[in-house]
């Protein structure tokens, strides 16, 4: 078992110092791991005049009328994922901070939920469910049962005739 204890060492000159010094003795190995000394030469700054710094009692604003904030938030929103969305990734995002998941992880699981919902609006809209591939094949089969039934009733009012 490893420990780290505080050991004065021979170089060291004050009590401060030592404090500052951690070692961890192995089987093996001694580690001392001690802050580095900075021995670094005072330079003289010249003495540089202060230039008077302009006080503006007054400053203009724009003038933005109702209109024009009106835009700005329209094109905010057409940028923006709608607000469900935003929640998602906003979770998906604490998850990966807090640390429940890897963000490797978050950003993959983030990238193909926007491509599955990409993929999901450019689908055909052709007001059939897209998750009921049949309907493509049932109702061309419906229309011919539907003609069927129709020539046949046909034929029998002329037969009574």
């Amino acid at each position: 078992m490893t420990t780290a204890q505080p050991r004065p060492s021979a170089t060291a000159g004050t009590a401060a110092d030592t404090a500052r010094e951690l070692t961890l003795e192995l089987p093996m190995v001694t580690i001392r791991i001690r802050p580095p000394e900075l021995r670094l030469p005072r330079v003289p700054l010249p003495d540089m005049p202060r230039l008077p710094v302009p006080r503006l009692s007054h400053v203009t604003m724009p003038h933005v009328n109702r209109q024009e904030v009106g835009h700005a938030v329209d094109v905010a929103r057409s940028l923006l994922p709608p607000p469900e969305r935003v929640a998602y990734y906003g979770a998906l995002g604490a998850l990966a901070v807090v640390g429940v998941i890897e963000w490797p992880v978050a950003a993959a699981i983030g990238a193909g939920t926007v491509i599955a919902q990409r993929a999901r609006s450019k689908e055909p809209a052709s007001g059939a469910d897209p998750g009921d591939a049949g309907n493509a094949v049932r109702a061309p089969a419906a229309k011919r049962a539907a003609g069927a039934k129709a020539t046949r009733g046909k034929k029998a009012a002329k037969a009574r005739t």
